[in-house]
């Protein structure tokens, strides 16, 4: 059987009070809202929701801790005269549990600011692909532009190789016009994959 106190982080003796402000803690920081892909988060998330659900409820609770053995311990009642060591005791304890709930919502304050720090420098940073098609979009050449980078400079440079190999500027030619067919075909095979 799950110890739901251990799951809260609470004490045995607990009072209703401190589960709700520990739960509401809790749920907030394993909300799926806000890590929708944490599968581990939603499932102890769950296990919260069941842990508040037997020990907010009285009755429930009381079932809960005769299941597991704990004697039941009653509501110190507000007639009648209290020792003040035990009262000293309660607000040291109470104190304890007010500075542990305070350092486990600051913990959880962190965690949240952490990963809306990581959210934001995702958003930031686009993809190589969506940042070529914006810039594709944005700065397309005129098509004088495109003629020349695509056809004009691969025939001169093939020209001037073929010369350069073959010592004839008839081969020079040839290889210019070769070096636009490999071009084409680049193109084409570039078209038809998509």
């Amino acid at each position: 059987m799950q110890d739901y106190y251990e799951v809260l982080g609470v004490d045995q003796q607990a009072t209703d009070e401190v589960i709700r402000h520990v739960y509401r803690r809790l749920a907030q920081a394993y909300h799926p809202d806000l890590r929708p892909d944490n599968e581990a988060g939603i499932a102890r998330l769950k296990l919260i929701n069941a842990a508040y659900e037997t020990l907010a409820d009285p009755d429930k609770r009381r079932r809960y801790d005769l299941k597991l053995g704990i004697r039941p311990t009653t509501q110190p009642s507000q007639s009648g005269p209290r020792s003040s060591q035990a009262s000293a005791q309660s607000r040291a304890t109470e104190a304890e549990r007010a500075r542990e709930a305070r350092e486990a919502e600051e913990r959880a304050r962190n965690d949240r600011a952490a990963w809306e720090q990581a959210e934001r420098a995702r958003r930031r940073a686009p993809s190589i692909r969506r940042w070529m098609a914006e810039f594709r979009r944005k700065s397309a050449p005129p098509i004088g532009v495109f003629v020349v980078g695509t056809f004009l400079i691969p025939f001169v440079v093939g020209t001037l190789f073929f010369h350069w190999l073959f010592n004839s500027w008839g081969s020079g030619l040839a290889g210019g016009v070769m070096t636009i067919g490999c071009v084409f075909l680049y193109f084409a095979m570039k078209g038809a994959s998509r």
